[in-house]
């Protein structure tokens, strides 16, 4: 990737051109490892929210997204406090807020249930969504290493449940913007079979990891016709299936992205965003999404 100071200045003339909000994204899976020790310390706190405002301003970016994800629980790793990462992240946004003012927008991506305490979720949110112009809900991951049956990544019926279980705990659901995955997963089941709720033997890897980009995923159906898709009308999802080698595949589905995205517009959510663009590079998911909203 090319790293230069010219970049971001570029990227936001161009937002600019298109009337696009550019927003600064701190954090992510592996990168919000830091952030529970982080916002324990208001030293800390309030010299993070000073370097976020400089950054927003020297290169004219529209706000910033709080990628913490999992405050309370373990994430990519251990590092975590059950009790105090909560009200801790609350505080933080409090701070970020105060520096930036209004005129920046304040997003962060969360996870399908709400935060938790001590393990517990908190059932209500209203002060987190008075400073969150919007929450990014990952609506992925339902299927991984960490399920014993085939499964939907990404059902319907989570997204469902998901924006309702935030809108009740606090957010308008002009706040709410639901995530649709680029990306899918192949397990190995028993030879001869292949569908919805089955034991999984193994995931397969690419470069060590087990998740398979969607344009990767064409290439493999097409590189072996044996391949076929199936769809589910129940939870307006698509899989994929070998049995002539036992294999299921997750995998993202224009048609399922384009329900997703009618929804989305029917029930009056703030819009849906696609984990990520560059999984997809002929954006035909982004194409099926645009469709529809």
């Amino acid at each position: 990737m090319e790293r230069s100071p010219l970049i971001p200045p570029r990227l936001a003339a161009l937002a600019q051109q298109h009337s696009v909000k550019l927003g600064l994204s701190v954090g992510g899976w592996v990168g919000a490892g830091a952030f529970s020790q982080l916002a324990a310390n208001i030293t800390a706190v309030n010299t993070f929210a000073t370097a976020v405002n400089s950054v927003l301003t020297t290169y004219q970016f529209d706000g910033v997204d709080i990628d913490w994800e999992y405050p309370g629980q373990a994430g990519s790793t251990n590092n975590f406090d059950a009790t105090n990462d909560t009200p801790n992240f609350l505080r933080l946004l409090q701070v970020l807020r105060l520096t930036l003012g209004s005129t920046k927008f304040i997003s962060a991506a969360v996870a399908e249930h709400l935060f938790l305490v001590n393990g517990a979720p908190v059932p209500t949110l209203p002060a987190f969504a008075a400073l969150l112009d919007w929450i990014n809900l990952m609506v992925y991951d339902n299927f991984g290493p960490w399920v014993t049956t085939t499964a939907h990544d990404a059902p319907f019926s989570a997204f469902k449940a998901a924006a309702s279980l935030w809108h009740s705990a606090g957010f308008a659901k002009s706040q709410i913007v639901v995530g649709y995955p680029l990306y899918g997963r192949i397990a190995d089941v028993k030879v001869g079979t292949a569908g919805l709720g089955l034991p999984i033997i193994k995931f397969e890897l690419l470069n060590g990891g087990n998740t398979f980009t969607y344009d990767q995923l064409v290439a493999e159906f097409v590189a072996d016709s044996r391949w076929t898709r199936h769809w589910d009308a129940t939870q307006l999802a698509a899989w994929w299936g070998n049995p002539a080698i036992g294999q299921f595949a997750t995998v993202p589905d224009p048609q399922a992205a384009q329900a997703r995205a009618a929804w989305v517009a029917e029930v009056g959510l703030g819009g849906m965003f696609l984990w990520e663009v560059t999984q997809d590079s002929k954006n035909i998911m982004l194409a099926a999404v645009g469709s529809a909203i």
